[in-house]
């Protein structure tokens, strides 16, 4: 290989990540269309409203996906009492293994109850 090409590649292998990370971090042309185009999919679907079951038959399979359990607040007698149900949340990231600026949708009792778009 020249020398030329090698000094390329590398180039190209440090920056190309580099300007993934600034575009995804100041929310850049592609990862404005990336949340605008999973909002409009989930939007024109209905999916809010609809069983957990369909976030993924919708929007494809997700990045990550968890679930956390409920709030809790404390009670007068240094108790915990929970508030809401469990959350599950599906993200999707506009590139992969950045984990910023991505597109989520949040599930309580199985159910799809919010979107949001540019999360950190």
């Amino acid at each position: 290989m020249r020398p030329w090409w090698l000094a390329i590649a590398l180039t190209c292998c440090c920056l190309l990540p580099v300007g993934a990370c600034v575009e995804t971090a100041s929310l850049g042309p592609y990862t404005r269309w990336f949340n605008q185009q999973m909002n409009g999919r989930a939007t024109a679907a209905g999916l809010v409203g609809q069983p957990e079951a369909k976030v993924e038959v919708v929007l494809g399979r997700a990045s990550n996906d968890y679930t956390y359990p409920a709030s809790y607040i404390l009670n007068a007698d240094g108790g915990r009492s929970p508030v809401g149900a469990a959350v599950h949340t599906f993200d999707y990231y506009p590139y992969p293994l950045l984990s910023f600026s991505k597109f989520q949708v949040h599930c309580h009792d199985g159910v799809v109850t919010s979107l949001e778009m540019f999360d950190d």
